[in-house]
């Protein structure tokens, strides 16, 4: 007997949030394992399905680590040169997701500040825009 599952369908909006923490240490920017760890943990804290990561090192120094999600993706690069790191994180859960995940990830790295932006976007198209294809 086959086993039938019902299909998933996506909120109409999914949800951005991308920030730089600024004044991160050369120490912590260079623990790569450290920075690996605290984004799967964080990523995992807001039960997010991870499906593969990717890691990139760069010569003298860097580190840039995409994590492709059930949900869309995640990922963080290091800048040695001016103390700092990007985090980003995608979802199709709804517009307020991911913030869980964010909100662990910093908590784990030390930094003196960040700038941050969350906003929901559209990935459905608005009704009455719809029409047959």
């Amino acid at each position: 007997m086959a086993h039938s599952k019902e299909a998933y369908r996506s909120p109409e909006f999914g949800s951005k949030i991308t920030s730089v923490l600024f004044g991160v240490s050369r120490e912590t920017l260079s623990n790569y394992a450290l920075l690996e760890q605290s984004l799967l943990d964080a990523l995992k804290k807001d039960r997010f399905t991870i499906l593969d990561v990717r890691k990139r090192y760069f010569e003298p120094e860097g580190m840039t680590i995409v994590v492709v999600l059930g949900e869309s993706h995640a990922a963080i690069h290091t800048y040695h040169e001016h103390n700092s790191m990007s985090f980003e994180v995608s979802s199709c859960r709804g517009p307020t997701d991911g913030m869980v995940a964010f909100e662990h990830f910093i908590s784990k790295i030390p930094h003196r500040y960040h700038e941050t932006e969350q906003k929901p976007y559209r990935i459905a198209e608005p009704k009455e825009k719809r029409g047959t294809l």
